[in-house]
């Protein structure tokens, strides 16, 4: 899992505590929601990085990132994106007599998965799988009548897989802007907050 912690620095601390200092909680409450707001975008900048990247859609690649808020007591909030391989079936899949063709790089073409095929599981599950026998992998056609053949020859199955969401934001085209709009999104947010609470006064 790939995770990184949004926080302001002291001098920043320092500087908002002592101009609230007169109003009770007042530089608490700026700093953790001027945090919380900036993880949302900060998660958005994650999500838009990530997609140029891999053709999985938003939903899927939003789903994969966690933020933990920050809070009065906890001025700090952490964004992390889950490190597990994504299913072959959260990008383009297409089903063909060999196997599947699957594209996951934008940059790249489709590529042939051999002898895999696309189907549901009982639990809803859609993936792309691949029969395999104690020797070599088996399917070629994926159209052959399955359900008849001997067990040895159906099972077991495998899930195919594509890369994990979170090495892909490790990767210096993703993470880097990322990162560099981290602080300015952390000074707009301050600035917002502050002008927010002194307006309820």
């Amino acid at each position: 899992m790939s995770s990184f912690t949004v926080q302001f620095d002291q001098v920043q601390l320092d500087a908002v505590k002592a101009m609230l200092n007169i109003f009770p909680d007042m530089a608490e409450r700026v700093l953790y929601k001027s945090i919380n707001k900036t993880l949302t975008e900060v998660k958005s900048d994650i999500s838009e990085g990530v997609r140029r990247v891999v053709t999985a859609d938003q939903e899927t690649v939003d789903g994969k990132i966690r933020l933990s808020n920050a809070s009065l007591k906890k001025l700090s909030g952490l964004v992390s994106l889950a490190g597990a391989p994504l299913p072959i079936s959260k990008f383009p899949a297409i089903q063909e007599p060999w196997g599947v063709l699957a594209r996951i790089y934008k940059a790249q073409p489709y590529r042939r998965i051999t002898s895999s095929f696309l189907a549901t599981m009982k639990s809803g599950h859609v993936g792309a799988f691949r029969r395999e026998t104690l020797i070599q992998p088996a399917g070629v056609p994926v159209n052959r009548p399955w359900k008849r053949m001997p067990k040895a020859f159906r099972l077991p199955i495998e899930e195919m897989y594509g890369p994990s969401l979170g090495t892909i934001l490790q990767s210096p085209p993703v993470m880097e802007p990322v990162l560099s709009k981290l602080g300015d999104h952390l000074d707009a947010n301050l600035e917002d907050q502050t002008q927010r609470e002194l307006a309820r006064l």
